[in-house]
C-alpha cells in the first residue's frame, strides 16, 4: 500500500487537465474527486501522522510544478507548519502569480496571494523583510 504521501504524489498525476478537458463533465469530476482527496491526505497527515509533515514539506522542492504548487496551498490552507515552511510555500505561489505561462493561474494566484495577505499579514513582513 502507498504512503499518504505516495498516493498525494500520484494523485496530481492524475489531475493534470488540458483547457479541453473543462468541456468533458466526467473529467472535472474526476479531477475534483482526486483533489477533494489530496485536501483529506493533507488534513490527515497534519493531525494524525505528524511523523510525514517533514516529508510533505519537502514536496515544496519537487521538481514537478504542480506537486510543489499543490502542496504549497494545502501547507497554507490546511496544515499547520512554522513560518519558514509557510514563507517556502508563499514563495513558490509568488512564483507562479508572476511567471506562470497561464494568465488565467497567475490572476489567480494573485488574488490567491491578496487573500492570504490580508487574513494572514504576520506572513507578509516575513515574506519581505526575511
Amino acid at each position: 500500500m502507498p504512503s499518504l504521501i505516495d498516493e498525494y504524489i500520484e494523485n496530481i498525476a492524475k489531475m493534470k487537465l488540458s483547457p479541453d478537458d473543462y468541456g468533458d463533465k466526467k473529467k472535472v469530476k474526476k479531477h475534483n474527486s482526486i483533489s477533494v482527496r489530496n485536501r483529506k491526505i493533507a488534513a490527515k497527515i497534519n493531525t494524525e501522522n505528524e511523523d510525514l509533515k517533514d516529508d510533505f514539506a519537502d514536496l515544496l522542492n519537487s521538481a514537478d510544478h504542480d506537486t510543489k504548487l499543490w502542496a504549497a496551498h494545502h501547507i497554507l490552507e490546511i496544515m499547520t507548519y512554522d513560518k519558514a515552511i509557510r514563507i517556502k510555500a508563499l514563495e513558490v505561489i509568488e512564483e507562479e502569480s508572476k511567471n506562470s505561462k497561464d494568465e488565467v493561474s497567475r490572476f489567480g494566484h494573485e488574488i490567491w496571494l491578496q487573500n492570504y495577505y490580508n487574513a494572514h499579514p504576520e506572513d507578509v513582513t516575513e515574506l519581505f523583510n526575511g
